[in-house]
């Protein structure tokens, strides 16, 4: 348990959410990485970039453009860059940082910043590699709105980063070690049931 009465919050919410898992929510969630990887590595069969081959272009290029999108809408834009060598529809700094991993810089050193800014982009990313075996934890807007135990303002998603976005990943750590999952995994679980539970299906 963690000194700090926030983290300790956001993990009893965690583990709520968790509890509340139907059976197919846990194998939708034990399996949503792994499928995600298979889902990356396929782009890459119709894909033109360079380096291809091994998942992670296809995997780099979902992550660059995931910021503020549907997952759907997320895969066919990266589908649709991976096909035609340069991304759009989206946001032009995250684009731009696609169209690099497509002309074969590495998603990792285009992905990573100094900042806590590209935290989530860099674990969705590791996650997918990973196939859901990481400490990795992607905070997106259902995520947070889990640690909080409540939805996320606007101004609350935007700025989901620096020492927020730390509290809630050790939250999740030391949940996933609770129940013994990793955490990715326990992430991915709770993240299907509580779109589930808000009727998401976005």
């Amino acid at each position: 348990m963690s000194k700090d009465p926030t983290i300790n919050r956001y993990k009893t919410n965690i583990l709520a959410v968790y509890n509340r898992a139907s059976d197919t929510d846990l194998v939708t969630g034990l399996n949503w990485y792994r499928e995600a990887y298979h889902i990356a590595y396929g782009m890459e069969s119709n894909s033109v970039a360079l380096n291809a081959g091994n998942g992670t272009v296809g995997a780099g290029v979902i992550a660059a453009l995931s910021p503020l999108l549907p997952w759907k809408r997320n895969l066919e834009l990266a589908a649709q860059a991976l096909r035609e060598g340069k991304a759009s529809g989206t946001f032009q700094a995250n684009c731009d940082k696609a169209d690099k991993i497509i002309a074969g810089a590495d998603p990792m050193k285009v992905l990573w910043h100094k900042s806590d800014r590209a935290r989530k982009t860099v674990a969705f990313y590791e996650s997918i590699i990973a196939g859901g075996i990481t400490y990795s934890v992607c905070i997106d807007r259902h995520a947070g709105a889990i640690c909080e135990g409540r939805d996320l303002t606007e101004a609350e998603r935007k700025s989901l980063r620096d020492g927020r976005y730390r509290d809630m990943e050790t939250a999740y750590q030391l949940a996933a070690k609770q129940v013994g999952l990793y955490p990715a995994q326990l992430q991915a679980i709770t993240w299907v049931t509580h779109r589930r539970e808000k009727g998401i299906t976005d």
